[in-house]
């Protein structure tokens, strides 16, 4: 187990951010089949010692919950990876900041892994499927990359921010940057709330206002 194994995560409810190191234990899992005794060891980890559970299910953990989901062949990169943690710091993202990194960060010259042609013809496929009704919902990304002079976490730093639920795991070998405005779900007691950004619309002050709102939603092309 490696000592310098971090955790940064933003905790948007209390407007902090909380610093996890030195774990007891880590989880990293590449099988499917192994993801969900995993998670329940976890669990119990935490319940029984009184510890803090931070890491990631990535979008290959997906057939672990429902075999009709097609995912990647496992590869390197953990499906799941999660330290357990027994003390966790609240910390300042400006004591943490250098300006010097975060100018090297932002002047870095990015390359992406596909062109215009090929990404608008992946869009149209997409819009196809949707009418089809074979999905209702694609997360489309492409990869971009770049050379940095910089440590992962200087990088991340760097560009979050103003990261509502930003988030910074470094395993040793991968390390995970995410900047995110959006809550996938949270999960409290016998309430869960979810905080999506896309195909949403704020309400309105009054009824009208509302209608509006809807109106310009529904005839938005990309939401």
């Amino acid at each position: 187990m490696r000592a310098d194994h971090k955790v940064l995560i933003h905790d948007a409810t209390h407007s902090r951010w909380l610093s996890f190191s030195e774990p007891r234990g880590i989880f990293a899992v590449d099988d499917p089949d192994d993801l969900l005794p995993a998670l329940q060891e976890i669990e119990e980890r935490v319940q029984k010692d009184n510890l803090w559970a931070a890491g990631w299910l990535s979008y290959e953990a997906a057939g672990a919950f429902d075999s009709a989901l097609i995912t990647h062949p496992p590869t390197a990169f953990p499906a799941l990876w999660f330290g357990l943690f027994e003390c966790v710091e609240c910390v300042s993202f400006e004591s943490m900041l250098s300006a010097e990194h975060v100018n090297v960060f932002q002047q870095t010259v990015w390359s992406l892994n596909t062109d215009l042609d090929k990404y608008a013809a992946k869009i149209e496929q997409i819009k196809d499927e949707i009418r089809d009704g074979n999905t209702y919902q694609v997360n489309y990304t492409i990869r971009q990359f770049a050379d940095l002079d910089i440590s992962a976490e200087d990088a991340f730093l760097g560009f979050a921010s103003n990261a509502r639920y930003g988030a910074f795991l470094d395993t040793g070998r991968f390390a995970v940057c995410c900047a995110s405005p959006e809550l996938f779900f949270d999960i409290d007691g016998d309430t869960i709330v979810s905080r999506p950004m896309k195909g949403t619309a704020p309400r309105g002050r009054f009824l009208e206002e509302d209608k509006r709102l809807k109106q310009a939603l529904c005839q938005s092309e990309k939401n």
